[in-house]
């Protein structure tokens, strides 16, 4: 089952919850993988005010971490635009959900680029693919 409250997505398999979200910013933001709690406890903890020191980006848990910004760790995308520009900028255009498969999609807010993650649960097992 899939539960979508608040951009909050809660993939339940037999055992376990997977629970990723969208913050307020944009920013896709896992959550829990584990034991099943209530759908209804589930939040996204708010950031912490970012100074030159250390960047709020780099203590966030994403599903999936675009290069730029104040991302100082290992990212899970990088690209070079036309005009030599290499920062991803993503903004949250949505969801959709087909039985047991969700799609999160985003798009770069000034460069035609855009990513849909993809998760996929067996309801009777385990398995979350991603």
């Amino acid at each position: 089952m899939i539960i979508c409250k608040n951009n909050i997505f809660v993939l339940e398999t037999k055992k376990t919850h997977y629970v990723l979200g969208v913050d307020k910013y944009g920013y896709n933001r896992h959550i829990h993988w584990g034991k099943k709690c209530n759908a209804e406890d589930y939040f996204i903890k708010e950031g912490r005010d970012e100074n030159s020191n250390h960047s709020m980006l780099d203590d966030y848990k994403q599903e999936y971490t675009p290069f730029g910004q104040t991302m100082y760790r290992g990212s899970s995308i990088k690209a070079k635009f036309s005009d030599g520009c290499r920062e991803i900028n993503l903004k949250f255009d949505g969801y959709d959900v087909d039985g047991n498969t969700l799609k999160l999609n985003f798009s770069d807010k000034h460069y035609p680029l855009t990513i849909t993650l993809n998760y996929e649960i067996c309801d009777d097992c385990d398995i979350i693919t991603r």
